[in-house]
């Protein structure tokens, strides 16, 4: 019962407190934590912020308020307790509970502050009736009172937020001595066009490239902080920084809006590429709901390894329920996923790890989940099956030991389930786990399966990279008492990067990892620790939990002779070297070329060096862009040339696929507005990891005074990719050489991005022969003496007459298929025998020639134009 208020001081402000009727404590706490629109703050936080989506007045806040470790103090039944949330300067709570505590345990309450009772600004809650447990809490106070105080900020909002025009990762500690790959802490800085806005409160992500999760930070702008362009920010990692690619997101009051992407390869300073980041994208969605999720769902994806090429299909299906979610609200029909999926692994115990995790994280639910072995024909195992198909619950079925159904013995089980997709009144979900050959051999054996589990639901599980083994020897060491020091992370990296070339971690799991700490590692430890205490007989606590690199002992526990640091240069660069040499002969078989030959074997001899630099643990500068521009009139070996050098540049390591996609102005500038990016975006796609060929470039920008033309457009987006430092694509652009030069006047945006400039010259008479020579003999066919003599006599009397449209190289091949193959072909058929002989098939005679030059004399070459722009025009 209440019997009077009375005024507290809090902050420079009074406030009214109810007091209890005996105006004591009645029990103590130890955990009180508030849950405001599923934002917790909790006892011990410095400053704790909330951030409302919704505009203020238009939403009510929803409070779930939660009493941890809690006892009495008093004699009574029940403990009367008083919850106030007032607003500062605001002398009357606005929110106020009653209640009771009936025993020791933990409470929670849920209330709800309607929406005309708050706006945006600072609040705190006041616990009458509890006073904190004095075993290390740490509460703050209003007269004696237990105190909760926070900030409620409005959340998203373009206010204050700039993206950054400038990002760069710095190196802490940059002593010679400090390891270049360990988890240290790295300041990120940030450099903003404008100023930054006073309560602004900045969050960033970091991820690795297989979209792990690096490091969390915030830093909060006060109000007092003016004309601030730059942040910083300390990354303190939960994994050592590997060589490899990163990327973060930059979230302003919970809202991503800012994408960085950066190599790190152990430099003091690291440049980060910065750009706005769409909410259509992935990374946005990642932070902006998957991170925040309190039951931690998308940590059990995001870490399970194996899943680098699955993650973006989880999160756009995860994207997928949450418009479910939406439509749901809305009373529209929702789009239906589907619930016959398939894990693949070479490893059963993931595959049913995973097949546990995907339909909590897709949120299929589900009232039970059951395990069938197809590997076992007792009767019991059918008639689980059998009842889970009868009833209309949603049930999680996972079938492992798969091969098992295609013998005589699964055959009733496999019928079961051929029976259950069948009947669309089921609704349970159902996952098949196996390795590669046991999907195959169903596959095979019953495809109508195959209809319900399509490869859309595929989930591959693939083998550790080196990385994640890296990643789950630290995480094993870290349940235990013992820590690696710096030095011991750097060791450890290096030895798993150089056995990784010995293929010993090809079926390696975390059962390996404990292995590895039990049999070698903890030991190596103890012996060492043993050793200095016989030696000394001192030694400091420290000592007994750091691992030092000396206790790192990989290759022994594999049984591993490892070659010396000399050896393995020797044997990388000798690799590399074979692998560049075999990629460039089709190169050094093409007529000409000279400088692109040269240019090309710098570019290797470069990689070549940093890489060396590298497996010495030297830092080693940024092997950078290798754009190019192709100039030269049809048919001088533009395009053929772009489909080696994206081998080429594969196996130097360079690219990780080395295709080319071949494109041109008509393919990517749109008709109406928003299709040209739309275009753009998905070849840039599809161009990742290969060589982007644009024929004829200078259409896509062919006059200054047009600005509204959507080809420009096209500029604009690959001015995005080429200004990337590690962008995974090779741009070239192609075409006549004076347009080329004009469109790069046009544009100075182009003007740097292309650090290699190739001429194509138009072939001499003698070249084309020979091209003609080469063409033959890869077909099977051969010229007599006089027919090469004439066959030279009308190629040089062509180029007398060729303009700037002639097509060199294809002209001879269309020569031979058009005008030289049907003569010969004529003639050979209408002789009276059939020819037996393989060289009257093979050998070309003058006739056949003479034939095919009198044909191409009659035919007038058409002009050509360069080509006209297509395209809507604004």
């Amino acid at each position: 019962m209440i019997h009077e208020q009375k005024n507290c001081p809090y902050r420079g402000h009074m406030y009214s407190v109810p007091s209890l009727a005996n105006n004591d404590a009645t029990a103590r706490l130890s955990v009180l934590k508030l849950s405001v629109n599923s934002q917790c703050i909790t006892s011990g936080e410095h400053v704790s912020r909330i951030f409302v989506d919704k505009e203020v007045g238009e939403q009510a806040l929803s409070l779930s308020l939660s009493l941890g470790s809690c006892d009495f103090m008093c004699e009574q039944d029940e403990a009367e307790v008083i919850f106030c949330l007032y607003r500062e300067e605001q002398p009357e709570p606005v929110l106020q509970l009653k209640t009771a505590i009936a025993d020791f345990g933990e409470y929670v309450w849920n209330m709800t502050l309607e929406a005309e009772n708050w706006t945006y600004g600072k609040y705190f809650l006041v616990a009458v009736g509890l006073v904190e447990n004095s075993l290390g809490c740490t509460f703050d106070k209003m007269s004696g009172f237990v105190c909760l105080p926070f900030t409620v900020f409005p959340a998203g909002g373009t206010a204050g937020r700039s993206v950054p025009v400038e990002a760069s990762l710095i190196r802490v500690f940059r002593a010679e001595t400090e390891p270049l790959f360990a988890s240290e802490v790295m300041k990120l800085k940030l450099r903003f066009s404008e100023t930054v806005a006073p309560n602004s409160c900045f969050e960033v992500h970091c991820y690795t490239s297989e979209w792990k999760l690096m490091a969390v930070t915030e830093r909060f702008i006060p109000a007092s902080r003016t004309n601030f362009k730059q942040v910083s920010f300390r990354l303190n990692p939960d994994k050592i920084w590997l060589a490899g690619d990163y990327w973060a997101v930059v979230s302003h009051n919970r809202e991503p809006y800012a994408l960085l992407r950066f190599r790190y390869e152990g430099m003091s300073v690291t440049v980060c590429e910065c750009r706005p980041l769409a909410a259509t994208e992935d990374e946005y969605w990642v932070v902006k709901q998957l991170e925040r999720d309190e039951e931690n769902k998308w940590e059990y994806i995001r870490e399970f390894n194996g899943l680098s090429e699955v993650v973006p299909r989880l999160v756009r299906l995860s994207r997928m329920n949450g418009f479910n979610s939406l439509c749901k609200e809305h009373g529209v029909s929702e789009l239906q996923l589907n619930s016959c999926m398939l894990i693949t692994a070479s490893s059963l115990f993931e595959c049913r790890r995973l097949a546990f995790l995907l339909p909590k994280f897709l949120d299929l639910n589900v009232s039970s989940r059951i395990q069938i072995d197809c590997a076992k024909t007792e009767k019991w195992e059918v008639n689980s099956v059998d009842e889970a198909f009868k009833n209309r619950e949603e049930k999680l079925l996972v079938f492992y030991h798969i091969g098992a159904l295609t013998t005589e013995e699964g055959s009733e089980l496999l019928g079961k389930l051929k029976e259950a997709l069948a009947n669309r009144a089921v609704f349970s979900v159902f996952i098949l786990c196996g390795t590669d050959s046991e999907m195959e051999e169903l596959r095979r054996f019953a495809p109508e399966l195959f209809v319900r589990f399509t490869e859309e639901g595929r989930f591959v599980i693939r083998p550790f990279s080196w990385q994640e083994v890296v990643y789950s020897l630290r995480s094993a060491v870290g349940e235990t008492s013992l820590r690696l020091s710096p030095q011991a992370e750097h060791e450890l990296v290096s030895q798993v990067r150089r056995l990784w070339e010995y293929n010993v971690f090809a079926s390696w799991s975390h059962q390996d990892a404990d292995a590895f700490l039990s049999g070698s590692l903890i030991p190596s430890v103890q012996k060492r620790l043993q050793e200095a205490y016989c030696e000394s007989g001192i030694m400091d606590a420290d000592e007994f939990t750091v691992v030092q690199p000396c206790d790192v002992r990989l290759s022994e526990h594999f049984n591993v002779q490892l070659a010396s640091v000399s050896t393995d240069v020797e044997t990388f660069v000798e690799n590399i070297r074979q692998r560049f040499e075999e990629s460039m002969l089709p190169i050094y078989n093409m007529i000409g070329l000279n400088t692109l030959k040269q240019e090309l074997e710098a570019v290797f001899y470069q990689v070549c060096f940093n890489r060396q630099r590298k497996l010495l643990h030297l830092p080693s500068d940024d092997e950078g862009t290798y754009h190019m521009i192709f100039t030269g009139n049809p048919g001088t070996g533009k395009t053929t040339v772009a489909q080696y050098i994206g081998k080429i540049f594969h196996a130097m390591g360079l690219l990780s696929k080395g295709e080319v996609v071949i494109t041109e102005r008509s393919k990517l500038v749109g008709r109406y507005i928003g299709e040209t990016e739309k275009n753009m975006q998905d070849v840039l796609e599809s161009a990742r990891g290969n060589v982007l060929f644009i024929d004829e470039a200078y259409t896509l920008c062919d006059t200054l005074d047009d600005r509204k033309d959507f080809g420009n457009h096209v500029v604009e987006s690959l001015l995005t990719v080429l200004s990337q430092p590690h962008s995974d694509m090779l741009v070239i652009l192609a075409g006549y050489e004076n347009e080329m030069e004009r469109l790069m006047q046009m544009n100075q945006g182009l003007q740097g991005r292309f650090p290699y400039r190739f001429h194509f010259d138009d072939y001499s008479a003698d070249e084309l022969v020979q091209i003609a020579g080469h063409f033959l003999v890869g077909r099977g066919y051969s010229l007599e003496a006089d027919a090469e003599t004439l066959l030279n006599e009308v190629v040089r009397e062509t180029l007398d007459g060729k303009d700037r449209y002639f097509d060199n190289a294809r002209w001879i091949k269309k020569f031979f298929t058009s005008g030289v193959f049907p003569a010969m072909a004529m003639r050979v058929m209408k002789e009276k025998r059939l020819q037996t002989e393989a060289t009257c098939l093979q050998c070309i005679r003058k006739e056949d020639i003479a034939y095919a030059a009198a044909r191409f004399r009659k035919q007038k070459s058409p002009v050509l134009v360069p080509r006209r722009r297509i395209g809507f025009i604004a």
